[in-house]
């Protein structure tokens, strides 16, 4: 949902989103407060956030190096930030800095590894960023589950061993709950900056989805380009997960989908997955 909603956005005359769709520091900061750029870039390990890293700096040289004309403007301030963004230091700073090209448009960072941050993260980010606001959509669990196997099937980075499916869970969303999550980011912004919505809403009603997004944001829904709400921007798996899967997925999500409905009228497909 973030990839469509950044393709779709970046095309409103109001806003202006940086050239990478997940600047992802807040995430960094927390998980890895003393990492520098050379560790980043030059640590040719698997983490995943160091392969995006480096295949980032990849695609700019190959951009520039076969760019014809050199266009100063525009690609030159494109370069700096290219080089702010892979070898400056992370800081605060670093960060506002990132979206200075906005020149008084509305921008923004898609990155989903927010919603999962701690309390006390979010308490901090609400100091840092007091009138920033926060979009967050949510999808149901065993969907959104099932859909990250498959892609880590497919890159090699899981197994099509069932028996291992359990322990696949607990290593990629041990501890990870929506409902406890959309409470610690209730209790930390003000109601005006936060807005939760539904993958399925988007999936079945784009107009409605990007015009309650705008009402969010405050713009006008008419500068989005309509011909793009329905671009399949990042398909995933079009299998359907077995159904002792889905049983574990069911069983697992059960208990925190129910808390979350307690607070939110929950799509239909949720309520008859979960039998609410």
């Amino acid at each position: 949902a973030t990839t469509w909603l950044y393709h779709v956005l970046s095309t409103h005359e109001a806003i202006w989103l940086p050239p990478i769709k997940e600047l992802r520091y807040l995430w960094y900061r927390r998980n890895f407060p003393n990492e520098g750029p050379w560790k980043r870039i030059f640590n040719f390990d698997d983490r995943w956030h160091r392969r995006a890293q480096r295949d980032y700096i990849r695609s700019r040289l190959r951009s520039l190096l076969s760019v014809q004309s050199f266009a100063f403007n525009r690609d030159y301030r494109r370069f700096c930030w290219d080089f702010r963004y892979a070898f400056a230091k992370h800081t605060d700073r670093w960060y506002l800095d990132l979206f200075k090209m906005k020149e008084g448009r509305l921008s923004g960072d898609l990155s989903p590894q927010y919603f999962f941050l701690p309390h006390s993260d979010i308490g901090r980010i609400a100091q840092f960023l007091p009138e920033t606001r926060f979009l967050f959509t949510l999808r149901n669990p065993v969907d959104w589950n099932w859909s990250f196997y498959c892609m880590d099937l497919k890159s090699g980075h899981a197994t099509e061993d069932f028996k291992d499916f359990d322990d696949y869970l607990q290593c990629k969303f041990g501890g990870h709950s929506f409902s406890r999550s959309v409470l610690a980011w209730q209790s930390a912004i003000r109601e005006r900056n936060l807005k939760i919505l539904w993958f399925e809403d988007l999936a079945s009603d784009p107009r409605k989805y990007i015009d309650e997004v705008c009402d969010f944001l405050q713009i006008c829904p008419r500068g989005i380009d309509d011909t793009l709400f329905h671009d399949k921007i990042n398909v995933g798996s079009s299998i359907a997960p077995p159904m002792d899967v889905r049983r574990i997925l069911k069983e697992r999500w059960a208990s925190d989908v129910s808390n979350l409905d307690k607070t939110f009228t929950l799509p239909n497909s949720w309520v008859s997955e979960f039998g609410l």
